[in-house]
């Protein structure tokens, strides 16, 4: 059958075949898209949560720190002059690890960074030396990231160094 001619237009037969065959390529290129999207917005939280624990561990670590700076600084000053030992204004001192209320710590025990406190584990004797001894201390200190949802804890162990009559050993 000849094509009909009508006002100088040729009329063919069209089954649409193209359309469908567009839609079913733009259906899919959509699909990638939007699975490309999620996996992209999943991919943004595992890099920020990965920052935010960055910055809770430079915090905890900055916090441990400055507590064994401020720590060695108070046993120091008790240490060398008794008659002047003001260990109450020194950082917090607990029993145990397990009795730290983060809440409660203020003063001394808190920096820029984060908090510390400071666990008294005893002394031992320095092996040959019979007239010093070691104290040693835990110091803990937790930091938080910047929206507080992060967090980590950092313990160290800190010794100083004393003879029996109080004095610093000398180094």
């Amino acid at each position: 059958m000849m094509p009909s001619l009508t006002k100088g237009v040729m009329h063919t037969r069209q089954t649409g075949a193209v359309l469908a065959i567009t839609m079913l390529v733009l259906l899919i290129v959509t699909v990638i898209g939007v699975s490309s999207m999620g996996s992209s917005s999943i991919q943004f939280f595992l890099a920020r949560n990965t920052q935010l624990k960055q910055v809770s561990f430079q915090n905890s670590e900055s916090a441990v720190l400055i507590g064994e700076q401020a720590w060695g600084n108070a046993l120091t000053t008790c240490f060398s002059d008794r008659s002047n030992c003001s260990l109450d204004s020194a950082p917090p001192i607990i029993d145990s690890v397990d009795d730290i209320d983060w809440g409660a710590i203020s003063g001394s025990g808190v920096t820029t960074y984060g908090k510390y406190v400071v666990e008294y584990l005893g002394f031992r004797p320095v092996p040959g030396e019979s007239d010093k001894l070691v104290r040693l201390y835990r110091i803990t200190g937790r930091g938080l990231g910047p929206n507080a949802k992060a967090q980590t804890r950092i313990q160290t162990m800190f010794r100083k160094c004393v003879k029996t009559d109080g004095a610093n050993c000398p180094t």
